[in-house]
């Protein structure tokens, strides 16, 4: 079985959850910059139905055992702002965890790859940009080990 396909409406709710769980995660890091909204859990599945509805949006979900999903990616495939120049669409991956996050290898690399395998074929892509929490190192490292760099990163405080 081909644990890699691509999530359907039916997944919001699984991608929902596990969105909860990075949320929690990484509010532990930044507690300003990455607030957990009281209804975010009850909000997100709307937003995430027409993410997914999007003609530029590559989702795909790892299921190994069916009706388990394990991990997701979200790929938005968007025009690089003017002023820079990478050859072509970058897919932007925000969204983007594996149940428990720890099992960046084997789970996120191959939903990494797929995504931008996609985003390539099917938009042209030249770069993909993945977002990543500054504390998340299982993920970090995941990203590095497979040739990804730091483009940036962003400080926050909170105005009172």
């Amino acid at each position: 079985m081909n644990s890699i396909r691509v999530a359907a409406q039916n997944d919001v709710e699984a991608i929902a959850d596990l969105i909860q769980e990075k949320r929690v995660q990484y509010e532990s890091y930044q507690p300003t910059f990455w607030r957990i909204a009281p209804t975010a859990r009850a909000d997100h599945p709307a937003y995430l139905a027409k993410v997914l509805a999007h003609e530029r949006t590559i989702a795909l979900v790892w299921e190994a055992t069916a009706g388990r999903v394990d991990g997701f990616i979200i790929g938005n495939v968007i025009t690089a702002p003017s002023v820079y120049d990478p050859g072509g669409p970058t897919c932007m991956v925000d969204d983007y965890w594996v149940r428990g996050g720890e099992r960046w290898e084997p789970i996120g690399q191959a939903l990494l790859d797929a995504v931008c395998a996609r985003a390539r074929s099917e938009f042209g892509a030249a770069q993909v940009l993945v977002v990543c929490g500054h504390q998340d190192m299982a993920k970090r490292t995941m990203l590095r080990d497979h040739g990804l760099e730091i483009a940036s990163e962003w400080y926050v405080k909170g105005l009172k």
